[in-house]
């Protein structure tokens, strides 16, 4: 008897594991869905871009902040200009950058 109740034991402990990486597994691959299609950071991600096509060059920074909202982060860069940055995608290194003359113009777009 004592043998049979150490085999169950073993088969219940097998399963367990198998289970645990089951459900392992599949908190991983929801948490990669959420995080890649519905967090927020992706659908601003997704709105940034859709905006960007409404930016023209000439524009003032008003204007640029009315379509595009609040900038992420400013900065200047080598040539002294204003830029905007505003989130690509998640993870990316990379940023949209809308790029203002001294006269606070749109005077170039950058984008991954």
């Amino acid at each position: 008897m004592n043998a049979l109740k150490q085999n169950v034991l073993k088969v219940l402990y097998y399963y367990f594991k198998i289970w645990a990486v089951l459900i392992s597994g599949l908190l991983i691959l929801l948490f990669i869905f959420y995080f890649f299609i519905y967090s927020p950071h992706k659908k601003q991600s997704q709105a940034n871009l859709q905006n960007l096509g409404k930016i023209k060059f000439g524009m003032s920074n008003l204007d640029v902040i009315q379509i595009m909202g609040k900038e992420d982060s400013k900065i200047k860069n080598v040539e002294n200009d204003s830029v905007y940055l505003y989130e690509f995608e998640p993870l990316s290194s990379e940023d949209i950058e809308v790029i203002f003359d001294g006269e606070m113009k749109v005077k170039r777009i950058n984008f991954p």
